[in-house]
């Protein structure tokens, strides 16, 4: 018998192959460099599937138009993108097209609730395999192929996206899907909670980009996890460090730092990481003295 590996179960490598591409593109990075890093939303899967929603040859002109607009397209996943929105609802109903009558309806939303990148990966491969079994529906006489189920997936995509924000394709951003909600620990709790959590937000990503931005896959689109914390270390001078996290330096509802560093983070923008304690005395706002 063969001596077959078990593949492990790993994170995609989408993210770390985009990484590596990104550190190999110069000879030296600098700290601007790794900021472009930490929020870049391209997709390198993005790369694999869009060519073929390119190469569709629909009949109607609304799909015709989405067709176009994945020929333009340059896979960043950024939040005020139409096509990121269109080409992730997408991706979700090839997903059920492609597996939910081969598995099941339970077998099919546990798959996708505990191993949502293992079916990324199931349909990035299955996408150059344009003939494969799992692309014929069960459900139906005919025999579909990849560009059946794209097609048919492509249509559903635009008929939700219609009923969620109306006709105008322009209000189909991605961040209006794609949210988060900063929260605090008490804000769940009934009447007060909203005095708590932060304003929900629209970000960028998904689970295949360096600045990620991952949902369930059997409960789209709320994001799930993201980058909590950006930080970026000089070690040729410490005190051109920089940081930022999504809330704030107080955790007391009230305080002007509560939430102040969320709009620098939705930005994009990073706090100076002061190190010397001459600048950080310069640059202090306020002392807080605990007392037992």
């Amino acid at each position: 018998a063969a001596n077959l590996p078990i593949r492990g179960n790993y994170a995609p490598p989408y993210r770390i192959d985009r990484i590596v591409e990104m550190l190999k593109a110069k000879d030296k990075l600098s700290v601007d460099d790794f900021k472009a890093m930490q929020l870049d939303t391209h997709s390198v899967l993005v790369r694999d599937i869009t060519p073929k929603l390119a190469a569709l040859q629909p009949s109607d002109d609304r799909t015709k138009q989405a067709v176009a607009m994945f020929k333009n397209w340059d896979g960043d996943i950024k939040a005020d993108s139409v096509t990121a929105s269109i080409y992730e609802v997408v991706v979700q109903r090839t997903l059920t097209e492609t597996l939910s009558d081969d598995l099941g309806t339970d077998t099919f939303f546990n798959y996708v609730s505990t191993q949502g990148s293992e079916a990324l990966i199931a349909i990035d491969d299955l996408m150059n395999k344009p003939n494969a079994s799992l692309w014929d529906r069960k459900d139906t006489p005919q025999k579909e192929t990849r560009d059946d189920i794209l097609l048919r997936s492509l249509t559903g995509a635009l008929a939700d996206l219609t009923g969620v924000f109306g006709d105008n394709m322009q209000d189909w951003t991605w961040g209006k899907l794609h949210t988060i909600t900063p929260a605090h620990p008490f804000g769940g709790q009934p009447v007060i909670g909203g005095v708590f959590n932060l304003p929900t937000s629209p970000i960028g990503g998904d689970i295949t980009t360096v600045s990620v931005g991952s949902y369930s896959l059997a409960q789209p689109f709320s994001v799930t996890s993201h980058q909590s914390y950006r930080m970026i270390l000089d070690t040729s001078n410490w005190s051109n460090s920089v940081a930022i996290y999504l809330n704030g330096q107080s955790g007391q509802p009230g305080n002007k730092h509560f939430g102040d560093f969320l709009p620098v983070y939705l930005r994009g923008d990073y706090n100076p990481l002061l190190y010397t304690p001459a600048d950080i005395q310069v640059h202090a706002d306020a002392t807080l003295t605990l007392q037992p």
